[in-house]
């Protein structure tokens, strides 16, 4: 077997975990995430990034947006019941 061929092989026996699951447990640490982190943790663009985060805004989910030396971080919080 190829070199090529046995990372694909070992590549494809990892979990795919999607990027929407990595930016909630992101965002559930105790420190949050900036907007960077998210980029970076995902391969999003900015723009994509603040697209997910509103849509889950829009389904209950609480973000709150603090600002920390200068750098604005996002902290998810747990969805409360839409009204």
């Amino acid at each position: 077997m190829a070199r090529g061929q046995q990372a694909k092989a070992a590549i494809g026996d990892l979990p795919v975990v999607p990027k929407q699951l990595w930016v909630e447990l992101i965002l559930q640490r105790e420190v949050g995430a900036t907007l960077a982190e998210l980029c970076e943790a995902t391969c999003w663009q900015e723009h994509t990034c603040g697209a997910f985060l509103t849509e889950q805004r829009k389904k209950s989910l609480t973000i709150i947006r603090k600002a920390n030396n200068g750098n604005q971080r996002n902290e998810g919080h747990e969805r409360s019941e839409r009204r």
